[in-house]
């Protein structure tokens, strides 16, 4: 994703908010998983379509 991901989960009084950050989350989950050995990158994705903006920088993503 192109912009990081974070969010914070409320909990009931008297607890306080809790931080997570779903963007560790989903690259330990993608780490773990492997998907960088189960997942062809060099074929475009499946629709719906992405925007042109949004192809470019899968594109430039995958290349890294």
């Amino acid at each position: 994703m192109a912009d990081r991901m974070s969010t914070v989960l409320p909990l009931a009084a008297p607890n306080g908010d809790v931080p997570l950050d779903l963007q560790a989350a989903l690259g330990a989950i993608y780490e773990e998983a492997a998907y960088d050995l189960s997942v062809d990158y060099s074929q475009p994705p499946p629709p719906p379509a992405f925007s042109e903006a949004e192809a470019n920088w899968i594109q430039a993503q995958a290349q890294r």
